[in-house]
């Protein structure tokens, strides 16, 4: 009791890492104690924590201990840094999962959720389905041994077609019309997927080399070589005058040492 009270006290995450050591040597003796902890940290939207991992470690039923799977439930819906949300046969509960539907539907960071092998009903399934509608971020969804059932299954054709970010779906499909239906539309989302990527390192390049070519090669070099910068060069109406002048004075030269020549022909001849 002494340790959960320390660790609700905490008001920002930093202060939560003073009890981390705590907390890990709890976990193998007072489970309880570490998720606490944990779903602390996700309720303080601590940046350090972007995988939140439960798999397979049974959390009490959210009305014996409201600090484990209701607060976490409720924090996912303004926690920004989580990324991925792993419950996979963890006792969610099916009160809690429907908490859950409805944060989804207002956070922007999660793109993997894991909720397989939970006590979840057809009907909480579908609003996390109509959750993930919503929710443009999330990538990754995986809710097998949970519920099944035909609105069930058309939530979530409907969640994937309004949701291009959704490429994985873990749910089983026994129709042919709707595996068929949600094959086509995983296709779709993947393909999308890659080419979104492709323009981002396309754009990335390309502003790589918009930088590259603001500096020239060289001048770097002389720079960081402690020379001076090199001399841009001359301007092409420059560099004709420059040609003129040079074939100018060419000409008055040749000109003058033939004038020469004959003066000294002419001084020859008279002796």
């Amino acid at each position: 009791k002494d340790f959960v009270q320390r660790v609700l006290a905490c008001q920002e995450p930093v202060e939560l890492q003073a009890l981390e050591q705590e907390a890990v040597a709890s976990k193998t003796t007072k489970l309880g104690n570490w998720m606490i902890w944990m779903v602390h940290r996700a309720h303080l939207d601590d940046p350090t924590l972007v995988k939140f991992d439960f798999t397979n470690l049974k959390m009490p039923d959210g009305n014996v201990e409201p600090l484990i799977s209701p607060k976490l439930a409720v924090a996912m819906e303004s926690n920004t840094h989580i990324e991925n949300l792993l419950m996979g046969c963890t006792n969610l509960r099916d009160q809690e999962a429907a908490i859950l539907a409805v944060s989804l539907r207002s956070n922007h960071s999660l793109k993997v959720l894991n909720i397989d092998t939970n006590a979840i009903q057809p009907l909480t399934l579908e609003s996390i389905a109509n959750g993930t509608s919503v929710n443009q971020a999330l990538q990754e969804l995986r809710c097998n041994n949970t519920a099944t059932g035909r609105l069930v299954t058309e939530a979530f054709l409907r969640a994937l077609k309004s949701n291009p970010s959704l490429c994985k779906l873990g749910y089983p499909v026994t129709d042919a019309y709707f595996r068929g239906e949600i094959d086509k539309q995983l296709t779709r989302n993947n393909d999308a997927a890659r080419k979104r990527r492709l323009e981002e390192k396309r754009r990335r390049e390309a502003e790589g080399g918009a930088e590259k070519s603001e500096t020239p090669k060289a001048q770097v070099k002389t720079q960081s070589a402690g020379y001076p910068a090199a001399k841009p060069k001359e301007s092409q109406e420059a560099q004709d005058a420059k040609k003129a002048k040079e074939e100018q004075e060419a000409e008055e030269a040749r000109k003058a040492k033939e004038e020469e020549e004959a003066q000294e022909a002419k001084k020859a001849k008279e002796e």
